[in-house]
């Protein structure tokens, strides 16, 4: 399995898709206030500015930035949000950045296989011109470059955390599935015993219906030959006394 960093800088790159300026993949969220339309952001860049942009309620550079045609006119805009607390932003920038890609990764598949299919390799922006969000290496001088040179790789510690958000979304969504197919089974399931016990009841209520014919016909047979015993009594009686009275002569 490979362990090494995964270097990755420009959009055009090897690795291009994991770069905040990866523009063949918009993506489109829901608007905070629910009469306002959705949002489509042409990249993560978009989102970062924009989300710097409303945190110092820049309206106008807002705007700007989610018409601006590409990442590098966002940020130049971005650099010029007016209100802008440098203190407030470094507390909330990984949150913004994070929220954007999550949104990115989740609205592409095909990207979130790919990040997913990193493992878990270290992610390293290696840009040479930004110690902030990348290291301040280039992609082919990072690896034989002094870590404890390294600029802070910002955005390749965001990228992972996303990549795990991700992983353990798949999880869960697979428990659930597991758990639903689960659930099928024991209604199919508990449906066949209720089949079963209806069939059992079903065959039960049959037997003693056919018993109850059974014994009535009985009782009216026996009632039958008590009846004919008893009129075949009386007619002897009676013939008896006929002769005891003479009345009958042979």
């Amino acid at each position: 399995m490979e362990t090494s960093p995964i270097y990755f800088w420009r959009e055009t790159g090897p690795e291009g898709y994991l770069s905040q300026w990866w523009t063949r993949d918009p993506f489109t969220i829901a608007a905070t206030a629910s009469s306002s339309p959705p949002i489509t952001f042409m990249t993560a860049e978009h989102y970062m500015m924009h989300g710097k942009a409303l945190l110092f309620a820049d309206a106008y550079a807002a705007l700007a930035i989610l018409r601006a045609d590409h990442p590098r006119k966002v940020r130049a805009l971005g650099r010029r949000v007016r209100g802008f607390d440098g203190a407030r932003w470094d507390a909330e920038r990984e949150r913004v950045v994070r929220e954007g890609n999550l949104h990115k990764f989740r609205g592409a598949p095909h990207l979130r296989e790919r990040l997913l299919a990193t493992g878990s390799r270290e992610l390293v922006e290696a840009s040479p011109t930004d110690r902030i969000w990348g290291i301040g290496f280039a992609p082919d001088k990072a690896p034989a470059s002094d870590r404890g040179g390294w600029g802070l790789n910002l955005l390749g510690k965001v990228l992972m955390e996303v990549r795990e958000a991700l992983r353990e979304e798949e999880q869960q969504q697979h428990v659930g599935e597991k758990k639903k197919k689960k659930g099928g089974e024991e209604k199919g399931e508990q449906l066949e015993v209720e089949k079963e016990i209806r069939s059992r009841t079903k065959k039960r209520r049959t037997r003693s219906q056919d018993e109850e014919e059974l014994g009535d016909e009985d009782t009216t047979s026996k009632s039958r030959r008590v009846e004919k015993r008893e009129d075949g009594k009386e007619d002897g009686e009676e013939d008896g006394e006929e002769d005891e009275r003479g009345e009958f002569r042979g």
